[in-house]
């Protein structure tokens, strides 16, 4: 669940557009599922 980066490593990648987006959401079962983070996780 979420929002996350792929990205190349060669930073100069990333103004040529080699970086983009995926939202994530849960699918249908426990398969198909993330488990939420616990609530002592600190933020990033």
């Amino acid at each position: 669940m979420g929002i996350w980066l792929m990205h190349c490593h060669l930073g100069v990648h990333i103004t040529w557009g080699l970086a983009m987006a995926f939202l994530v959401e849960n699918g249908i079962g426990e398969l198909q599922s993330l488990e939420r983070p616990p609530a002592d996780l600190p933020p990033c």
